[in-house]
């Protein structure tokens, strides 16, 4: 069926899940008297959408809550679709809130229900003149707007050689007011180009101008503040006069910047230089013009240029052939391109003098460490003098010799002193102040100080060494003239030796009480010393000489039948050999002595050790222990311990800490037993008086459309149904009712469900006799059969079933709901108790599906409550399990409570 449109009649779209609605809307409403025509009739969201594609509405009159779509997302995507359709939303008192979020979404009108034929009618007709007015507006516009096009391309010559939107604003308003009104215009042409187009657009605006004659300065200007849009946090909409109220002069790249950049370049760090950048680019704000951006940045990029061709850097690889560089700047599309891209040259610029600077240095530094190797033992070779040789000065020296070698020049020069006077000391005969003159130092002592830390030997070892005797001998005798020529002589040299001095120095050496050191010359293998000369001259006392002299390290031997070890050490220079004799007998005593003595020691200090560590941990985990137990009784429930405030500092902070806390959770949970009784009457009580708004008003709603269409028999039956509702509901204040009661409730309920979803589903009843008379909670079963019918059957495109059953299982009593609806998936079953709700609020809420298990648990324990089973497209099963209970026990019941 295909409507043609009038162009004073407004097409209507009705959407609503409930038939009664749509039709009572239908019928009550004089549609042609308020020249609108009903043109598609939806029963949710999606079908309306789809629907609306083919009918193109002028108004949707569309219900709030509905399947597969709710009204406000139905609203939202038409106007995503047609901005100029009218949406009309009905709700609930309990959905008040939606309402304003339905006007805050740009929702025309709302109405509460329940209401009547005249309620809608005074908002239609209301809507109606509306879109009369704002019809006449539009074409009005568009009147004006021609007139003004033809009056332009008559008087006003603008030169426009690319694609640009032209925007005239003529009003009869000037001076603040005419500037709100242009802003407000320009305005709602972005928010336009955004929503339509969907494409970046900047919004450049001239001077206002009171003749036609000044519409050309005006459209320069604004071309002049779209020059504005390359500066970064620019807005998308310039005005020149704002910009030129801002002007604060001419980009200048003074002398100082152009100093501080070449320095940096040349110089500089990396840091340094970025810094620079970083103060350059500031300059730059929203009153400098393109223009002048471009040619400060020129202005920059030239000085990078003398930088790196007085460095002798290839230009062309830094710059482009023909300094292309120039051109590609002026081709990026913003600032922060052509900033980055002016960084990027110069941080190359830097890092190429750098890397030519670097092998300036390296030959600096390899001249001047061969000018000081060459020169170093000349007492007059300083800093300045290697300077002068290179004809650099010596500040530039001092800093590329430090960072080439490492160390400062005074400290090399010493170094290369330092070793030729170590090798000159091991390798020549010479003085220590001999050895200073020829390192050319001022001090001998200064210099054998140096020298001795150096090469870390014993200056005194060594002067006192055999080679030095010798040569002073020698000297000697070449002084007193008795060795002339190369003539060869035997000489006899006599040397009177103190052997009390070595008497003493051999009893030093302790070898045991009867162990002793003894002397002998090798070449002649003669004794030099022994401690018992005298018994030797005498034949009472002999050595076996032949054996130690040809004898290295030790070896054993005997005399007078007692066992030895001799041990046998070479004296350099000396031709002499130092024998030391140890009784065996005496070193294994000794070796048995201090083996025992290190015995008993170790096990006194073994036995202190475990007792010390014994008292220290016991010290320290005996509080810890102590605090383990009282946090063991606190596991248990027990929160009436106590922990003595004793032991270490730490132990201490503990214990007051436990105290404290113990004692907040002693008064937490207090608290919270207090709270959940009055939390649980609250909510019993709340429970009781609770009837859901949105089912009452579309039950209301529909007993109004029955009556309107003369069905008078239905809705005697649903206005019994509901107040039979309504009584067991009250049941005179009791929480606990019978199973009967709470059957019949739930009987009326789905009674009155059935009639207003048009008979769209079936529903059956079966309880086992003597289940009728035992107690149950009241209202466990509406919400989920309330749940069942928005959840399940709601949404299910075949006839719907609801099945309910009542029997015993042990010592429980459950209730099994079944239907054959859409089903729900495990993710969806796993929050229906534990996590989220499935929907916030309003029809079949998982909240309610949760206050039942919540309730039964509160009542009877966790062991009690909700159980689900379900299958997508195959329906849903939900088993309440509570404890048999008899009338009998009702009393005990209420105790409880």
């Amino acid at each position: 069926m295909i409507w043609m449109r009038n162009p004073n009649v407004y097409r209507v779209l009705l959407v609503d899940d409930e038939e009664d609605v749509r039709e009572g809307l239908v019928v009550e409403v004089d549609w042609e008297a308020l020249d609108l025509r009903i043109v598609g009739l939806a029963e949710n969201g999606r079908e309306a959408l789809e629907m609306a594609e083919r009918v193109d509405p002028d108004i949707v009159v569309t219900d709030i809550s509905m399947p597969f779509m709710d009204g406000l997302e139905l609203a939202k995507r038409l106007r995503e679709r047609n901005p100029l359709v009218k949406v009309v939303i009905l709700t609930g008192y309990d959905e008040f809130d939606y309402a304003r979020q339905a006007v805050s979404l740009s929702v025309d009108e709302y109405l509460l229900k329940p209401f009547s034929a005249g309620h809608l009618t005074e908002l239609l007709t209301r809507l109606r003149a509306q879109m009369a007015s704002e019809v006449a507006e539009r074409e009005n516009c568009s009147k004006k707007w021609i007139a003004s096009h033809l009056v332009l391309n008559v008087k006003i010559h603008l030169n426009i050689d690319k694609e640009t939107i032209v925007l005239l604003y003529v009003d009869r308003w000037g001076g603040a007011e005419g500037e709100k009104r242009q802003q407000q215009a320009l305005e709602n042409v972005m928010r336009s180009i955004n929503h339509y187009l969907r494409i970046p657009a900047t919004v450049g605006s001239g001077q206002i101008v009171n003749t036609l004659a000044g519409v050309k300065h005006a459209y320069e200007d604004a071309l002049l503040a779209l020059d504005y849009r390359l500066v970064p946090g620019t807005d998308p909409l310039i005005y020149i006069a704002d910009v030129e109220r801002q002007t604060a002069g001419k980009l200048r790249f003074d002398e100082l910047k152009q100093q501080t950049l070449t320095r940096c370049l040349k110089a500089g760090t990396q840091t340094e230089l970025e810094e620079a950048l970083e103060i350059i680019f500031r300059e730059i704000t929203v009153e400098h013009g393109r223009s002048d951006i471009q040619l400060y940045l020129i202005e920059v990029l030239t000085t990078v240029w003398k930088a790196a061709q007085a460095s002798g850097e290839a230009m062309e690889d830094i710059f482009g052939a023909g300094f292309q560089l120039y051109a590609d700047l002026f081709r990026l599309p913003g600032l922060s391109e052509a900033q980055n891209k002016v960084r990027e040259v110069c941080l190359l610029v830097q890092h190429r003098i750098a890397s030519g600077r670097q092998h300036v240095y390296k030959d600096i530094v390899e001249q001047a460490l061969s000018f000081t190797k060459e020169h170093y033992a000349d007492p007059d070779l300083s800093i300045q003098k290697v300077c002068g040789h290179l004809h650099i000065s010596s500040g530039y020296f001092c800093g590329i010799f430090k960072k080439e070698v490492q160390l400062t020049f005074l400290q090399y020069l010493m170094q290369i002193r330092m070793e030729e006077a170590k090798e000159l000391l091991r390798s020549t005969e010479l003085k220590s102040f001999e050895i200073a003159g020829q390192a050319a130092e001022r001090s001998a002592e200064l210099t054998t100080r140096q020298i001795v830390d150096q090469v870390s030997y014993n200056l005194e070892d060594y002067v006192r060494s055999m080679s030095h005797l010798y040569r002073a001998i020698e000297e000697h005798m070449l002084r007193d003239g008795t060795w002339e020529g190369d003539q060869d002589r035997k000489v006899i040299l006599l040397v009177d030796i103190n052997f009390k001095q070595m008497d003493e120095l051999s009893r030093r050496v302790s070898l045991g009480q009867r162990g002793y050191v003894y002397i002998i010359d090798e070449s002649a293998g003669n004794i030099v010393y022994h401690p018992q000369q005298q018994l030797m001259y005498m034949g009472l006392k002999s050595e076996n000489i032949e054996q130690a002299l040809v004898a290295t390290g030790s070896y054993e031997d005997e005399a007078d039948g007692q066992k030895r070890l001799n041990t046998v050490k070479s004296v350099a220079n000396i031709g002499w050999k130092i024998v030391g004799v140890a009784y065996l007998d005496e070193i294994m005593t000794t070796r048995q002595e201090v083996n025992g003595y290190l015995i008993r020691v170790l096990l006194v200090v073994l036995v202190l050790v475990i007792l010390v560590s014994l008292f220290l941990s016991s010290s320290l985990t005996r509080p810890i222990r102590r605090m383990e137990r009282k946090m063991k009784a606190v596991e248990r429930g027990d929160f009436n311990v106590e922990l003595p405030i004793e032991g270490p500092l730490e132990v201490e902070r503990l214990s007051r800490r436990f105290n404290l806390m113990v004692n907040k959770i002693r008064t937490l949970m207090s608290e919270i037993i207090h709270e959940q009784e009055q939390k649980r009457r609250l909510e019993l009580e709340a429970l009781q008086a609770q009837i859901n708004p949105h089912f009452l008003y579309n039950t209301l709603n529909s007993v109004v459309r029955m009556v309107g269409m003369s069905r008078n028999e239905e809705v005697i039956t649903m206005i019994t149904s509901l107040s039979r509702l309504f009584r067991i509901s009250l049941s005179q204040g009791k929480t606990i009712i019978t199973v009967r009661e709470e059957l019949e409730h739930a009987h009326h309920y789905l009674t009155i469900q059935q009639m207003r979803f048009k008979r769209k589903f079936n529903f059956s009843m079966n309880a086992d006799e003597d289940t009728l008379e035992c107690l149950t909670l009241k209202l466990v079963l509406q919400p989920l059969i309330e749940n069942a019918i928005v959840h399940g059957i709601e949404y299910h495109m075949d006839e719907g079933c609801i099945e309910i059953r009542v029997y015993r299982e042990g010592d429980k009593l459950v209730f099994r709901i079944t239907d054959n609806g859409v089903g729900m998936t495990e993710e969806q079953m796993s929050k229906l108790l534990v996590g989220s709700p499935i929907v916030k609020s309003g029809a079949g809420s998982g909240v309610a599906v949760r206050n039942v298990h919540d309730r039964i648990q509160l009542y009877y324990g966790e062991a009690y409550g909700l159980e689900f089973d379900s299958e997508l497209e195959e329906g849903t099963t939900v088993w309440i399990r509570i404890p048999l209970q008899w009338e009998r026990e009702e009393d005990d019941v209420h105790d409880e409570q």
